[in-house]
């Protein structure tokens, strides 16, 4: 007896520390949620749009190109106009307030607009991504009353960012168009970043803070195809979604760059890759790079109210064009719908707003009212 009660403490002890490992290892581990195809909301609820404001009819406030819209916690309107390399800023009833920049080369002027445009509340600043400025990236700041700041290199370009609501953050979706052969991802890279993160969170000093979210390479036959960009989105418990346009899935981190869920849902549109092109002699080195299609590709995601988010998928089909799915921030898919708009912002509102062009080829940005309701 007197040494059979030292062993069972001492097996229970174990049967402790293996709990303990157990529990600690699960915390660890990425959550993976599969979602099925129909949603929880399906047959139940269904979505109106409301048109509420149109930007860009009158001639005195001509859009050339809008690409890209943003909105501050006032919900003032901020349009990136490619076509003239200005930021046009309204109010919420689509007053006319200023515009910033222009085109050229010198501080204060815009060489190339892209869609990295984002607003930093706390600090009344606009930050934009200007491409190939001397033949580079740059983060131009500008305070909101349109008084340049300063400009920060990049050493690659921006496909999409977002500003913390909380930290004077900034995350940038990398930029890179490259399909892969058989060699090796490292030199094929876009302006020499690191090749393995789509994100990288960087100070208002343009210093690199993190970096995270690493490519998806997806093998189809003998070649392998390279993610051709991501969105990101900041939801309302403060995480990060980033979307990857091929497979169909959203990846979760918190902020501090910690991948903790990876949300997918079954889509037959997501079919296998094809090779449509081979194109040879990249510059940089002998490489074979392929181009290749699939029937759909996951593109925007946006943050709703009421703890939510949507995705934006394309399908290529004239006639019914974009589906976009709402999910839960949990992860849970809620309801799909077809829609021909393309949205390319959601204010704090969960107000749409959409890029197109009216009957007489006027470029404009219409603002609706979204509601989600029963049938």
């Amino acid at each position: 007896m007197s040494t059979l009660l030292p062993r069972l403490i001492f097996i229970l002890n174990l049967i402790m520390v293996f709990n303990v490992y157990t529990q600690e290892t699960q915390n660890n581990k990425t959550i993976h949620i599969e979602n099925p195809k129909k949603g929880l909301w399906h047959g139940k609820k269904k979505v109106l749009f409301q048109e509420v404001l149109c930007i860009g009819q009158d001639d005195e406030h001509y859009l050339a190109i809008p690409f890209n819209v943003v909105t501050d916690d006032k919900q003032n309107i901020y349009i990136s106009d490619y076509g003239e390399n200005y930021v046009k800023i309204f109010n919420s009833h689509g007053k006319f307030l200023r515009q910033i920049g222009g085109s050229g080369q010198g501080p204060g002027e815009i060489t190339n607009i892209g869609k990295g445009l984002a607003i930093l509340n706390q600090e009344n600043i606009i930050c934009l991504c200007d491409e190939y400025k001397g033949f580079g990236t740059e983060l131009e700041f500008y305070k909101t009353d349109g008084e340049f700041i300063k400009s920060v290199k990049l050493n690659f370009g921006a496909w999409d960012m977002i500003a913390s609501k909380t930290l004077p953050r900034l995350y940038l979706a990398q930029r890179v168009r490259m399909f892969l052969g058989s060699e090796r991802l490292e030199k094929l890279n876009n302006f020499g970043s690191d090749p393995h993160f789509v994100i990288h969170a960087y100070d208002l000093n343009g210093n690199l803070i993190n970096r995270f979210c690493e490519f998806d390479i997806v093998e189809t036959g003998n070649q392998k195809y390279q993610s051709e960009f991501s969105y990101i989105t900041l939801l309302s418990d403060g995480n990060l979604a980033v979307t990857h346009n091929y497979p169909y899935k959203i990846s979760i981190f918190n902020a501090e760059g910690i991948h903790e869920k990876t949300i997918t849902r079954k889509n037959d549109l997501f079919k296998k890759l094809e090779v449509q092109k081979e194109i040879k002699g990249v510059p940089g080195g002998n490489f074979a790079v392929f181009e290749f299609s699939s029937p759909a590709t996951v593109k925007e995601i946006f943050s709703l109210p009421r703890n939510m988010f949507i995705v934006q998928i394309d399908t290529k089909n004239k006639d019914r064009r974009y589906i976009y799915d709402i999910y839960s921030n949990d992860g849970t898919f809620l309801l799909s719908f077809w829609e021909m708009k393309k949205i390319i912002h959601i204010d704090a509102l969960g107000q749409f707003y959409e890029r197109e062009y009216t009957i007489e080829g006027i470029p404009v940005i219409r603002k609706y009212k979204f509601n989600i309701v029963n049938i």
